[in-house]
C-alpha cells in the first residue's frame, strides 16, 4: 500500500497521513507507470482516431457539396431538355394541326373532284345522278364454270361473273381508278347483293369456309380492264351466288323475309346501283 509522506527541513521524508506525497514500492511504481504508459498510448490512438473522423467528415461533406452542385447542375440539364422538348413538341402539334388542314383541305377537294366526275360521267351515260347514285353500272352477268381440287380429284362447279362499269374514265390514272373503285365497290355492293369479299384467297379455300354454304355471296376475284373504244374502267368479279336487287337488300336490312332468286335463276334486273336500268 501507499503510505503519505512530507519532506522534512533536513531532508528525507517522515510518514505523515496529510502529507503531499506518496512512497511506493517499486513493484508499485513500475505497475503506475505502466498504466500511465498505457492511457497515454490509448490517448494518441483515441486523438488519431478523432483526427480520422474529423478529416473523413471533412472529405464527407466536400463530396456532399459536389454532389449537390451536380445534382443541381443535372436538375437545371434536365429542365433544359424538358423545355426544349415542350417547345419541339408545341411545333409538331401546330405542324400536324397544319398539315392535318391541309389533308382535311385535299379530301374535300379529292371528294369534290370525284364527285363532279362521277356527275359528269353519269350525264354521258344518262344515269340519273342523286345521292344514292355511285356511278356504278352493272354491264353483265353470267354463269360460268370454274375448276377445283377437291382431294386430289379435279372437280368443277358454277359461280358468277359479273363485269361492272365505274364511273372513272381511262384519263384516270390507273392506280386511282383500281383504288376508288375497290373502296366505292365494298362500300356499295350490297347494293347488288354482294355481301363479302375474299380476293385474295383461291375458290378451294372461300369453298372450304363456313360462309359459302350460308347466304352471303363472297367475291374471290377481280379483274380491272379497259377496252379500245371503251371511255371508262371495267372491273370483272367472280362471285359464289347470283345478284340481287337493291328492294332485296333493303327489305332484308328491315328484317323483312322475302323471296330470292335460286343460285341458278337468271338475273332479270341489272342495276345502275340503285336505278333500275331501262
Amino acid at each position: 500500500m501507499p503510505e503519505y509522506v512530507r519532506k522534512t527541513a533536513l531532508g528525507g521524508y517522515k510518514v505523515d497521513s496529510d502529507g503531499d506525497s506518496v512512497l511506493l514500492s517499486r513493484k508499485a511504481y513500475d505497475n503506475l507507470m505502466m498504466e500511465h504508459q498505457f492511457y497515454l498510448n490509448n490517448s494518441k490512438n483515441v486523438y488519431a482516431v478523432q483526427d480520422k473522423n474529423t478529416e473523413l467528415k471533412g472529405q464527407i461533406s466536400t463530396l456532399r457539396f459536389e454532389l449537390e452542385a451536380n445534382q443541381r447542375e443535372y436538375d437545371q440539364i434536365i429542365d433544359n431538355i424538358h423545355a426544349d422538348y415542350q417547345k419541339d413538341i408545341a411545333s409538331l402539334s401546330e405542324k400536324n394541326q397544319e398539315l392535318e388542314k391541309d389533308l382535311r383541305h385535299m379530301e374535300n377537294l379529292n371528294r369534290n373532284l370525284i364527285r363532279i366526275n362521277r356527275e359528269r360521267a353519269n350525264q354521258e351515260r344518262n344515269i340519273p345522278n342523286g345521292k344514292r347514285q355511285s356511278g356504278f353500272r352493272v354491264i353483265g352477268t353470267r354463269q360460268i364454270p370454274i375448276n377445283y381440287n377437291d382431294r386430289g380429284h379435279i372437280k368443277s362447279e358454277l359461280v358468277w361473273e359479273t363485269t361492272i362499269q365505274g364511273p372513272y374514265s381511262s384519263k384516270f390514272d390507273i392506280d386511282v381508278a383500281i383504288r376508288q373503285t375497290q373502296d366505292e365497290l365494298r362500300k356499295n355492293g350490297i347494293e347488288i347483293g354482294i355481301t363479302d369479299w375474299k380476293t385474295d384467297a383461291t375458290f378451294e379455300e372461300v369453298r372450304k369456309s363456313p360462309d359459302f354454304e350460308t347466304e352471303k355471296n363472297i367475291v374471290f376475284s377481280e379483274r380491272f380492264k379497259w377496252s379500245v373504244g371503251e371511255k371508262f374502267w371495267e372491273v370483272t368479279i367472280l362471285h359464289t351466288k347470283i345478284l340481287t336487287s337493291l328492294s332485296f337488300a333493303e327489305k332484308e336490312s328491315q328484317g323483312h323475309k322475302v323471296y330470292k332468286p335460286s343460285r341458278y335463276e337468271p338475273y332479270r334486273d341489272y342495276l345502275d346501283f340503285g336505278i333500275p336500268r331501262k
